[in-house]
């Protein structure tokens, strides 16, 4: 049964307009006109007309309930609360899945004293969950890492995939607990807006495979290195001459190589193993990973995105 809870969202976009229609006809904002329109500091008539009147200017907001609901469209994202919102990951999903966007966060509707990672750019610190639509996915290492998270992942239509970070029947305390594992979990899979390499990525760029290869020799490779590959194949930071489709890890070492295959995996890249006859073979394509997900993610959709 769905619990009336506060609904706080940031929804990033790159068609602003069809969002904030989306969101208001989804019904994530509280149902009728509110009570105030500014754009760009001004009052606007409030009326039939009141969102295309919010999307005409830059800085624009609508308010409900003496300030408490808002929406505001803002750059390439919408921000939104409304306070009693019939909360169902379920039934949100769906209504996620008729609205265009890339990357959506929800803040907590607790009262936690705990400063909880942000995705950048103006998303919300996380609270509850998230939600991916699309080419937003690639936000993330790969889908994989969803697939294998301990958190429960739910998908709509439009190819989205809404994320609980708490089980909602816990109190206020034990959510915490929760959701700050889950929170470190999903961040260290995330690559986030403004993203900072802090790893030098000193491989091999092979042009004619569109790949960058990493020999791995007596070490372990570190998780900000692999999180750092995986941002190189989305933010392509050599440039257009140099184009990443794929991380590659070559290793010498069977021993070494099976160990470090799941994490490998789970990030999207390549594993490949130098064999006693000196041919070098990929490993990770028959790799099947052994998914221990807790019970409470028990009938999710994790599988959807085990590709």
């Amino acid at each position: 049964m769905a619990s009336r809870l506060e609904l706080t969202y940031c929804l990033g976009t790159d068609q602003l307009a069809a969002t904030t229609r989306a969101i208001v006809e989804q019904g994530l904002t509280p149902a009728g006109m509110p009570e105030k329109v500014k754009v760009d500091l001004e009052k606007v008539a409030v009326d039939d007309e009141w969102v295309e009147r919010l999307l005409a200017g830059g800085d624009a907001m609508a308010t409900w309930n003496d300030g408490e609901d808002l929406i505001s469209p803002s750059g390439d994202c919408v921000l939104g609360t409304t306070s009693k919102f019939e909360l169902d990951p379920a039934a949100l999903v769906r209504r996620l899945g008729r609205i265009p966007f890339t990357v959506a966060s929800f803040a907590t509707f607790h009262n936690w004293a705990y400063q909880a990672p942000s995705f950048g750019e103006l998303h919300r610190p996380l609270g509850w969950g998230c939600a991916f639509q699309g080419a937003g996915h690639d936000r993330l290492a790969s889908r994989r890492w969803l697939a294998t998270a301990p958190y429960r992942i739910l998908r709509g239509p439009g190819d989205t995939t809404l994320v609980q970070l708490h089980d909602f029947a816990l109190g206020s305390e034990q959510a915490l607990v929760q959701a700050r594992v889950f929170h470190a979990d999903l961040m260290a899979g995330m690559v986030r807006y403004r993203y900072e390499y802090r790893t030098e990525l000193k491989g091999l760029h092979k042009g004619s495979e569109r790949a960058l290869v990493f020999t791995v020799q007596g070490r372990v490779v570190s998780p900000q290195e692999l999180l750092d590959a995986a941002a190189a194949r989305l933010l392509q930071p050599f440039g257009p001459d140099k184009p990443i489709d794929k991380v590659v890890y070559v290793f010498i070492d069977r021993a070494a190589a099976d160990a470090q295959l799941p994490t490998m995996w789970r990030y999207g890249h390549r594993v490949h193993l130098i064999g006693d006859d000196g041919v070098e073979r990929r490993i990770d394509d028959t790799y099947v990973p052994r998914l221990e997900r807790p019970a409470g993610t028990s009938g999710d959709a994790a599988k959807e995105l085990m590709a």
